[in-house]
């Protein structure tokens, strides 16, 4: 008895910390895509500077917790089974640590710290240029990610309403 209360207490802290890390990434990633869009179609140029300031501190936070979800994916002792959800969920996490990099790399152009990046383009290539190559590069992984957690969306809905059991809350450890 008292051990299948300490299994519960263990799977009740795993789930929390799931919510936790699922919720709070989705929070933060959905309010930095918000003040995205509302600072690159909305706002006059001269109002955007505090709205950009936002959103790359927020980019920032979101790179640094995929970060940690990525390591947390690697290092699972589960067996490594290639599901769809699973290869959904990676894909997701490598689409947004893209997107980071590259909104964050536009932001440090024509800074000391570029010259990090200055490897992967041709010297001869203006701010302008490589400004434009990575604005192609966060504009298409945006896309892709909102596609990727519709599929998410869809894929959870499906267990909600559709499977027999309850297959969401298993999933979720609860």
């Amino acid at each position: 008895m008292l051990k299948k209360l300490s299994n519960n207490r263990e799977k009740n802290n795993l789930t929390n910390k799931v919510d936790f890390l699922h919720w709070g990434m989705f929070g933060g990633v959905m309010l930095t895509l918000t003040l995205g869009i509302i600072s690159s179609r909305i706002l006059p140029f001269s109002d955007k500077y505090p709205t950009i300031l936002i959103h790359q501190i927020l980019g920032s936070i979101v790179l640094v917790l995929i970060n940690i979800l990525i390591a947390r994916m690697l290092v699972k002792p589960e067996q490594r089974k290639f599901t769809l959800p699973k290869v959904v969920q990676f894909v997701q996490a490598v689409t947004l640590t893209f997107i980071a990099i590259s909104g964050l790399s536009m932001a440090l152009i024509n800074t000391p710290l570029f010259s990090v990046y200055s490897w992967a383009f041709s010297d001869s290539a203006t701010s302008r240029e490589v400004f434009s190559l990575l604005f192609l590069i966060h504009a298409t992984a945006i896309k892709v990610f909102i596609s990727l957690v519709t599929l998410h969306i869809l894929g959870a809905v499906k267990h909600h309403f559709f499977d027999k059991g309850d297959k969401l809350k298993v999933m979720l450890g609860k």
